[in-house]
């Protein structure tokens, strides 16, 4: 790719692929040929210091995109947040992007912008968005160009849209999310998301997300017994937190103690998330496909950069299982996955297979995997 990408989209028809880069770029690919057409250019529609992370097309072919932009000329600095919508399908190319949707928060602490992500469309017709965490854990700052008041009611969450509205109005669908950077629906119509954890090592979390449910940020990481961070106050006695999926193995988590971590390796960065259906092989059948960016930090060995597969083990009407295997490995910094024409596409972000530090590696590529007819 010409741009480190973000998220890939598409109709399902496999005849088109659309690339989102960092810098709001939006490219169309031919997965016939791999010929690539910049349809928008960031720096135009966008501006300023973008972080665009999401992107999907809506049942009417309409395309959405959604950056972040970092206003520094105010303190505290505002993360203003843009969702924009093309008025007409994308074919008509280059359709038109138009300001849909626009809201601002105080920018994250130190380097806590999660901001505002992945978008897609439900089973029910409505956008939902993920919107991370403006801290590592619910600190304040104390850096006068930063707010200190510890998350906002818009962020650590996931929102649900209504696309039939010109003006929509952000409804908070589940909160206590830290950053679910990837989400989607299984043939039960079962919403799951992944979510990157903090810097205390707890492990990274995989949730079934239902709606008005609080998955237990900033008060409960993981399955842990105790919260590592000494700044938290204690949960509120009525709140009522819904506890991650246990990995029952064989990869994707070291037990510890002989108990089953919920969900992933600390700092592996579960991104975007693919479940396989009816087109799929009957041994893929039914399981999900999670890319795990790796780890960001110095860590020995390094963890992540690969594509687990999950199959999903349901108790009680509640989904309280996973097992967890590896379904390919290495890959350089994958960070989001689609389906599309009976193929998955796997988004790479930059060509590293560990932790670098600061990267000086090309942007990534787009790989095409093809389901194998055989068992």
């Amino acid at each position: 790719m010409p741009v480190p990408p973000t998220r890939v989209t598409s109709d399902g028809s496999g005849k088109f692929l659309l690339a989102l880069g960092t810098n709001g770029d939006v490219w169309k690919l031919n997965p016939a040929d791999g010929a690539l057409k910049q349809l928008f250019a960031g720096a135009k529609y966008i501006g300023g210091e973008v972080s665009a992370f999401g992107m999907t097309l809506d049942a009417q072919g309409r395309l959405y995109v959604v950056a972040n932009v970092r206003d520094a000329l105010v303190k505290p600095n505002l993360n203003r947040v843009t969702i924009f919508r093309s008025s007409g399908k994308h074919e008509s190319d280059p359709a038109d992007l138009k300001l849909w949707l626009k809201t601002e928060y105080p920018y994250g602490v130190n380097n806590y912008n999660h901001g505002v992500g992945h978008i897609a469309q439900g089973p029910d017709g409505m956008l939902y968005v993920s919107s991370g965490s403006r801290t590592d854990a619910n600190e304040a700052s104390e850096d006068p160009n930063f707010s200190s008041e510890g998350e906002t009611p818009l962020t650590a969450c996931l929102w649900r849209l209504d696309p039939k509205s010109e003006q929509p109005t952000i409804e908070v669908f589940a909160r206590g999310l830290r950053n679910p950077y990837g989400f989607c629906w299984d043939d039960k119509g079962r919403l799951i998301a992944t979510e990157n954890g903090p810097n205390l090592d707890p492990p990274e979390e995989l949730n079934e997300i239902r709606q008005g449910r609080h998955y237990g940020f900033p008060y409960q990481f993981s399955n842990l017994e105790k919260n590592p961070y000494k700044h938290i106050s204690p949960a509120p006695a009525d709140l009522n937190m819904t506890p991650p999926i246990l990995n029952i193995g064989p990869d994707g988590g070291v037990q510890k103690a002989g108990k089953p971590i919920a969900t992933f390796d600390p700092h592996s960065s579960p991104a975007g998330i693919v479940f396989l259906g009816d087109g799929f092989p009957e041994k893929d059948r039914g399981t999900f496909l999670v890319p795990r960016y790796g780890n960001m930090i110095e860590q020995v060995p390094d963890v992540g950069f690969d594509v687990l597969q999950v199959r999903l083990r349901e108790k009680e009407g509640e989904v309280r299982e996973a097992e967890i295997k590896t379904f390919i490995k290495p890959v350089s910094r994958p960070v989001d996955i689609h389906i599309s024409g009976g193929k998955v596409y796997l988004v790479e972000h930059a060509r590293e297979l560990g932790n670098f530090g600061a990267s000086t590696n090309p942007p990534g590529r787009i790989l095409e995997l093809t389901p194998h007819p055989h068992p």
